[in-house]
C-alpha cells in the first residue's frame, strides 16, 4: 500500500513533518520507511514476501558468488543516468529524515553478542592504502568547530580513566620515539632556548640528543623530548628533567631528581643551591678534570661557574658548565676584571662567562 493510501485510510498518524506512527503497532518511522514497514509487516502479500526473502537469504548464506553478482547489478544500475540525477536528492533526503528520532537506532545500544562477534569479523582486517589515501585527502585541512570542540571537552568532564585503561596507554607508549613531524628548524624556531642547552641532531627524519650522564648520542622517547622542552622554555618548568639514554644512566647521574625551581626565585638570590647540592656538583667536576686544574695542571681547589649563578640560574647545578681550577688560575682566569662579583651582584656585567 503506497504512502497516499494509508494516509486516506487512516492508518498511519502524523507526528511531525518526518516522522509518523503506525496505529496498528505503534512505532515510529520516517515518511520513507513507514510505507514499506506497513508492507512487510500488517499485509499478506508483504509478509509472505519477507518469508520467502528470509528463506533465500539464509540459503545463500552471504556466498562469495551472490556478493560478486550483487555488485555487477548496482554498477550497472548507478550507470544510468535517471539513477544518477535522483541518487543524490534520495541520499539527501533519507539524511534530513534519519537525523534524531527518526534514525532506526535512535536510543538503541548493540548487545554484547553482537559486539563480540562483530569485533570477531574485523580481526586481522586491514584497509587497503588506496582507501587511506582518499580518506587523507577528504580530512585535509579539515578542522572542528568550536561548538563541537567545547563538547567534547564537557563530554569529559569528571570523568577519569580505570587502570585498566592507564596501563593499556603506558604500554602503547613504550617504545615510542620523537615525533618525525618535529624537525631540528622547527626547534630552534620555536624552541631556541632548548635548542641552545641541548643542541639537537637531524639524521633521517629523526631527532638526535646527547645523554646527560654519559654524553652518548642516541633518540629520544617523545614524551622525554616533550617534557624536557617544557621544562627549559616555561617559567614554572623543572631543570631537572633531563635526557638519558637509559634508566641506567638516570640512576648513576647524580643531578637526577635535583629541582633548581626555587634557584630561580629572584627574591632568594643569596641561597641559590644548597651546601648538599653544591658538594654534589663539585665532585663532579672535579671527577671530569680527574681532580687536576684545567689551566695549569695543578691539584684543584676550586669548582668555578663559567656562567654566573645570578645570570644564568638554570646552569647552577650543571656540571657541564662548571671548571675545576687552583686558588690562582680561580681568580685569574675565571673571575676578570669585565666580569667581577660587585658587578654580577649589580648585573651590570653584560658578559655571561668568566
Amino acid at each position: 500500500m503506497k504512502f497516499n493510501e494509508l494516509v486516506k485510510k487512516d492508518l498511519i498518524k502524523k507526528i511531525d513533518d518526518l516522522h509518523y506512527l503506525c496505529r496498528v503497532c505503534k512505532k515510529e518511522y520516517t515518511k520513507i520507511g513507514i510505507s514499506n514497514h506497513y508492507y512487510y509487516n500488517h499485509e499478506k502479500e508483504g509478509i509472505e514476501k519477507r518469508k520467502k526473502l528470509s528463506i533465500t537469504a539464509k540459503r545463500n548464506n552471504n556466498k562469495p558468488e551472490m556478493k560478486k553478482k550483487i555488485s555487477k547489478e548496482t554498477k550497472k544500475a548507478f550507470k544510468k543516468e535517471s539513477v544518477k540525477k535522483n541518487f543524490s536528492k534520495y541520499v539527501n533526503k533519507m539524511k534530513n529524515e534519519r537525523k534524531g528520532k527518526g534514525n532506526p537506532m535512535y536510543g538503541k545500544t548493540h548487545t554484547y553478542k553482537w559486539k563480540r562477534n562483530h569485533s570477531k569479523q574485523m580481526t586481522g582486517f586491514k584497509m587497503p592504502e588506496d582507501a587511506k589515501e582518499k580518506i587523507r585527502q577528504v580530512n585535509l585541512n579539515k578542522k572542528h568547530k568550536p561548538e563541537s570542540i567545547k563538547k567534547m571537552r564537557n563530554a569529559k568532564l569528571g570523568k577519569k580513566a580505570s587502570l585498566k585503561t592507564k596501563e593499556k596507554m603506558s604500554l602503547s607508549q613504550i617504545g615510542r620515539k620523537a615525533v618525525n613531524k618535529l624537525t631540528v628548524k622547527i626547534i630552534k624556531e620555536k624552541y631556541p632556548f632548548f635548542y641552545k642547552i641541548e643542541q639537537p641532531i637531524q639524521k633521517d627524519n629523526k631527532i638526535l640528543v646527547r645523554c646527560k650522564n654519559c654524553n652518548k648520542i642516541f633518540v629520544p622517547d617523545h614524551n622525554a623530548l616533550k617534557n624536557r622542552i617544557w621544562a627549559l622554555e616555561k617559567d614554572d618548568g623543572n631543570d631537572g628533567v633531563y635526557l638519558y639514554c637509559s634508566t641506567k644512566c638516570k640512576n648513576e647521574c647524580p643531578l637526577f631528581g635535583l629541582n633548581p625551581v626555587c634557584y630561580i626565585d629572584k627574591t632568594n638570590l643569596e641561597t641559590i643551591y644548597t651546601e648538599n647540592e653544591l658538594g654534589i656538583w663539585r665532585t663532579e667536576v672535579f671527577k671530569r678534570a680527574n681532580y687536576l686544574c684545567e689551566y695549569c695542571g695543578k691539584p684543584a681547589e676550586h669548582a668555578h661557574h663559567i656562567k654566573p649563578k645570578k645570570l644564568e640560574p638554570f646552569f647552577a647545578l650543571d656540571p657541564d658548565y662548571g671548571v675545576a681550577c687552583c686558588a690562582k688560575c680561580h681568580y685569574k682566569y675565571g673571575h676578570k676584571n669585565e666580569c667581577k662579583t660587585t658587578k654580577i651582584a649589580s648585573k651590570n656585567c653584560t658578559e655571561v662567562g668568566g
